[in-house]
């Protein structure tokens, strides 16, 4: 289990608690005591995934490569970025900084999108409201795929839900609280109904709304 999984595991576990008004809070905090107790071990995953990444990529990518060389470098900084966002956010802003050049020098416009929301992903988990802000401007969401148009909606939804709760007040929390219901509106429309995500989505709506009762 990565600590995405295990993350949003829990967090789903939340938003049904409160949707449902069912009271299991000791069985919860049972899970999370256990999920703490043993991150020594998911640390020690996590390090022997990035090491498999580093010593499959590494040989690859070397002036024999030629033209391809730029796009192996994509993939081997896109894979560490992967193990990175949640499990250690500086070095993944590292990551994502390094996916935007390259998507530059290729003169990708997807990738570049692509490595804008990473970038976006790291700022907003960081706390970095203002740098979040003015990097949404310059992401070009028009023309990627549905399953990034879905993530960077639903990182949209979780910048106003973030900015919200660190303002804290009846006056912006709820117009923060509003702007992220419309993205996640639009998060929605690319999930398959009635997959994990599209009711983890719907899920999180339901809590925050709650929440300013």
């Amino acid at each position: 289990m990565t600590w995405k999984t295990m993350f949003a595991s829990c967090l789903f576990l939340l938003c049904l608690h409160f949707a449902r008004a069912q009271d299991d809070r000791a069985g919860l905090m049972k899970e999370l005591d256990k999920a703490i107790a043993e991150s020594a071990t998911y640390d020690a995953l996590k390090h022997e995934s990035i090491r498999r990444i580093k010593n499959s990529f590494e040989p690859l990518i070397n002036p024999s490569a030629g033209s391809n060389k730029l796009a192996l470098e994509y993939d081997y900084y896109e894979a560490l970025y992967d193990q990175y966002k949640i499990f250690r956010f500086d070095t993944a802003y590292i990551y994502a900084k390094q996916l935007e050049d390259i998507a530059v020098l290729l003169k990708d416009g997807a990738k570049l999108s692509q490595a804008k929301i990473k970038l976006m992903f790291v700022l907003v988990s960081a706390g970095m409201f203002n740098e979040a802000s003015e990097l949404m401007k310059e992401i070009n969401i028009s023309a990627q795929p549905d399953s990034i148009k879905a993530h960077y909606y639903a990182l949209k939804a979780r910048y106003y839900y973030d900015l919200g709760d660190f303002v804290n007040d009846h006056f912006h929390t709820p117009q923060y609280y509003a702007q992220a219901s419309i993205n996640l509106d639009s998060a929605v429309l690319f999930y398959q109904p009635g997959s994990f995500e599209s009711v983890y989505q719907h899920g999180l709506r339901s809590l925050k709304m709650d929440s300013l009762q």
